[in-house]
């Protein structure tokens, strides 16, 4: 009895064992089935993918022979992407080819922009690469620029203007290659336009450089009096500029300064002084007396009266004081209009 109890012990235990394995195995080649499905439905996905790509690169081709440097401007106008306002007209811009234009026009995008050129099989030589804009010359390329200042110049004069054909013909002549520019030529075209939009020129190490310029009077170092028209300066900035304007001739670049800070007579009045004889009543001129100190307006309202200025009721009102110094000045004036006639 106890034999036949052992033995069907025994043989239960040894049929346990085999449902255990053989639960082991299904489990085993359920497991391997369900990963296989996996990678076939992964396989069949990326054959699927293939083929969709391969029907896109057909239609792609296609499309692809359409483009050409002569209409890839007007594709790449429709990607939106961040432009930089260039005018790429004036002298030589005939010569600007269209990798360059595109270069300059989508600077901020430039890896995108040589993507799509590659795409489309529009070529462009290898410095185009390490091409900078003036706007991002690093602390190298500034630094040559304040070596060589006397070679900052542009062809007729174009200075801030119409520049684009100069200076990719001088870019492509070196390669990009700036140290060989200013090195080698008398004037190395860079547009200062590009350049005063850098925003190292602002900080306190480029900018004590172009006070030095200024004060030193280094050639076309007076190109920096336009530097407000492309990014801001502090007060203080300013100041110091407006200290190295000239006393006697004054060029565009020195009035458009003092038309950026038409208010800064009222605040330096050495500077008032220095200009004192050019006080005019013309709204539109830098030196409309309204710009100047009350003491200067008060002198000039008072001679401009005797002279028979018809206008100059209009000038007293339109002063910035209180009425009752209105009325003061217009006495005065009236008072010397009674002894001159006398």
């Amino acid at each position: 009895m106890v034999l036949n109890e052992t033995l069907d012990k025994l043989i239960q235990e040894e049929i346990d064992k085999g449902i255990e394995e053989i639960k082991d195995d299904y489990s085993r080649v359920k497991s391997d089935f369900d990963n296989l499905r996996k990678k076939l439905r992964e396989k069949t996905n990326e054959v699927n993918g293939l083929k969709r790509l391969e029907d896109q690169m057909n239609v792609f081709k296609t499309f692809q022979d359409t483009i050409s440097k002569d209409n890839i401007e007007e594709l790449i106008h429709h990607l939106n992407m961040e432009q930089q306002e260039i005018d790429f007209n004036g002298m030589d811009s005939d010569r600007i080819p269209v990798w360059f234009k595109l270069l300059c026009t989508y600077y901020h995008d430039k890896e995108k922009i040589f993507e799509i050129m590659d795409l489309f099989n529009i070529t462009y030589p290898s410095w185009a690469k390490t091409f900078k804009m003036p706007f991002d010359y690093g602390k190298e390329e500034l630094n040559l620029v304040f070596e060589y200042l006397g070679k900052m110049y542009v062809c007729n004069g174009q200075i801030f203007s119409g520049n684009m054909g100069f200076f990719f013909t001088y870019q492509n002549r070196y390669n990009g290659d700036l140290e060989a520019l200013f090195r080698k030529e008398s004037y190395v075209e860079i547009p200062w336009n590009l350049l005063l939009q850098n925003p190292l020129l602002t900080t306190e190490e480029y900018f004590s450089k172009i006070i030095k310029a200024l004060k030193e009077k280094r050639y076309h170092s007076e190109y920096f009096f336009m530097i407000q028209n492309y990014q801001e300066l502090t007060k203080e900035q300013v100041n110091l500029i407006a200290e190295h304007l000239p006393t006697t001739q004054l060029y565009s670049y020195h009035t458009n300064f003092l038309s950026k800070n038409k208010g800064i007579f009222k605040v330096r009045t050495d500077l008032a002084e220095m200009f004192k004889d050019r006080i005019k009543n013309n709204h539109y001129s830098e030196f409309h007396y309204l710009n100047y100190p009350i003491e200067m307006q008060k002198v000039f309202v008072l001679k401009e009266s005797l002279s028979g200025d018809r206008y100059t009721f209009e000038m007293v009102k339109n002063m910035d004081i209180s009425v009752e110094d209105k009325v003061e000045l217009l006495s005065k004036i009236a008072t010397n209009l009674l002894n001159k006639e006398n």
